[in-house]
């Protein structure tokens, strides 16, 4: 996605990429040490989408930066792009938002609340404070996670790759396993390797929490009124559980100047073109 010749070429572009405050590859989360040295663990405040973009305009500001070309972002970070130009629009020239809507809905927030639930069921939990026990959450981390890849799949998707049939060399007549869920399985062991369940749960609160229009007058009526120049939305063409409220686009974007609306079946990415510079 980023790199020399990629859709966001960075032979001809400066690009910045911001660890998610709540996250756990940099930015403050429930594993980083709070000022007693101890891990914040369940101590570890709740957090919107609005503060992660504050913490960005933070971040650049330190950096010195005033305006950006583009902001780019998908799920979670489409809703953070989202907030930049609703909240900051004139520190942003354009955004692409890809597979995100104005706000969580019931399906989505009732799926990450399962998995939230999947995590905090781990004996190892702890109540959040797991950190310096030297038992980790691994069993619900991995649940979750396996979960929630089936909302980054279509179900067309999945049945073409695996349909019913049985992992290699497995038979699950015989107590084997699907193929579907060995690679299942194997997502949520990649996962182990990189991510803190703290982390999973606040990120996945904070997503559920996600209204552009709280405190707006309403996220239709919001995204109507955005004034970045230019931004552009990929979205599902229905609402399904991992793209919130994005049947509600069609009928927020034509009136929004500058608003750009793209749909792809349910579990697909669209394809990027190379950005190119803003005419401005």
């Amino acid at each position: 996605m980023a790199g020399p010749g990629a859709p966001i070429d960075t032979d001809r572009w400066c690009a910045v990429a911001t660890n998610v405050l709540g996250g756990c590859r940099g930015s403050t989360g429930p594993s980083s040490l709070a000022r007693d040295g101890k891990p914040w663990g369940s101590r570890f405040p709740t957090i919107t989408v609005r503060d992660q973009v504050e913490a960005d305009m933070a971040a650049l500001a330190a950096l010195g930066i005033t305006q950006v070309a583009a902001v780019v972002g998908g799920s979670m970070g489409g809703a953070r792009a989202l907030e930049w130009i609703v909240g900051h629009p004139d520190r942003v020239r354009s955004a692409l938002l890809l597979a995100v809507g104005a706000r969580a809905t019931a399906d989505q927030i009732g799926t990450q609340t399962t998995q939230i639930e999947a995590i905090k069921a781990d004996p190892n939990w702890q109540g959040g404070d797991y950190h310096d026990t030297g038992r980790k959450p691994e069993a619900g981390l991995k649940i979750a996670r396996r979960f929630a890849h089936l909302t980054y799949r279509g179900e067309t998707e999945l049945d073409n790759r695996f349909a019913n049939r049985g992992q290699d060399g497995e038979d699950p007549a015989d107590g084997g396993r699907y193929a579907v869920q060995s690679y299942l399985e194997h997502q949520g062991d990649k996962l182990l390797s990189r991510f803190d369940a703290g982390s999973y749960v606040a990120l996945t609160e904070t997503l559920n929490s996600h209204d552009v229009g709280r405190g707006r007058g309403g996220s239709l009526r919001h995204c109507a009124d955005v004034r970045c120049p230019s931004w552009s939305v990929v979205s599902p063409p229905t609402a399904s559980i991992h793209c919130a409220c994005n049947k509600n686009w069609p009928s927020c974007c034509p009136a929004a100047p500058g608003c750009a609306l793209s749909t792809r079946p349910a579990g697909t990415t669209a394809s990027s073109s190379r950005l190119r510079p803003s005419a401005n």
